[in-house]
């Protein structure tokens, strides 16, 4: 964990006059600061596995809002209301922070995104020759690699097989693995980029990316196989070259 996430702070309403904040799952959180949030995210990124530097009375970028003098936020219109609401003493907000936003508990094996960027990775590995096919994961872990590799195994022998009906069928079966899925409002890249329009779910925008892929493989699995092959021979060329070219070179300034 982030040292520092999670901390407690209380700023006066004033404190948020140059802020944006914008709802993210059952979260309030600050999506725009006066800095910019590009400039924010730049000072973030230096500022990892470190104490956090904020002062007490700032808010910073992705810091959730708990309350307004006690009172949990329902609403963008109810917090507007008690920051303009007159009163003998400001109102006193209740603050958290979280420097990358809200933490995404749902384990990684169960996420809808996570699935389709491995399924995607096990139909690479398909299109290649199984020799060739551990050189394009990229994972620690030897039981991601395994699930890849057999996954890949499946999806490779449908395209093999003289039954074109296989592969359809394999290929449906991961889109309903899919749809077992879960997903969290993690993130307010949507919000970033359409703020006019209600934006999808994330299960929604998985599943049009799952079904939209998995048609078009259906029709188009032999050429898309042949251009994977074509690159990872032109890869595996470009790396015994620089091989060749790395050994001559220490080779000539080596004494023995």
């Amino acid at each position: 964990s982030i040292q520092g996430e999670g901390d407690q702070y209380i700023v006066q309403a004033s404190a948020l006059r140059n802020v944006a904040v914008s709802q993210v799952g059952d979260w309030w959180q600050i999506t725009e600061c006066e800095a910019g949030t590009r400039q924010v995210l730049r000072s973030l990124s230096k500022s990892v596995g470190r104490t956090l530097s904020q002062s007490a009375d700032r808010v910073s970028l992705f810091d959730r809002l708990v309350s307004v003098d006690g009172r949990e936020l329902e609403s963008l219109e109810q917090l507007q209301k008690l920051l303009e609401d007159d009163r003998p003493r400001p109102c006193r907000v209740a603050m958290q922070r979280y420097p990358f936003g809200r933490v995404n508990r749902i384990p990684a094996d169960e996420r809808g995104w996570v699935f389709l960027e491995r399924f995607i990775t096990s139909v690479k590995c398909a299109m290649l020759q199984p020799d060739k096919a551990t050189g394009i994961i990229i994972t620690n872990s030897p039981a991601i690699e395994e699930q890849i590799l057999s996954d890949a195994e499946r999806l490779r022998g449908a395209a093999q097989s003289s039954h074109n009906y296989l592969l359809k069928q394999e290929l449906d079966a991961f889109f309903a693995v899919l749809e077992a899925k879960r997903f969290s409002a993690a993130s307010t890249d949507k919000r970033l980029i359409d703020a006019g329009q209600a934006a999808n779910s994330d299960s929604v925008v998985v599943k049009g990316i799952m079904l939209e892929f998995t048609d078009f493989l259906g029709e188009h699995w032999s050429a898309e196989a042949a251009k994977q092959q074509h690159q990872a021979n032109r890869f595996g060329a470009a790396m015994m070259r620089k091989a060749s070219e790395y050994f001559l070179s220490w080779q000539g300034s080596s004494s023995f």
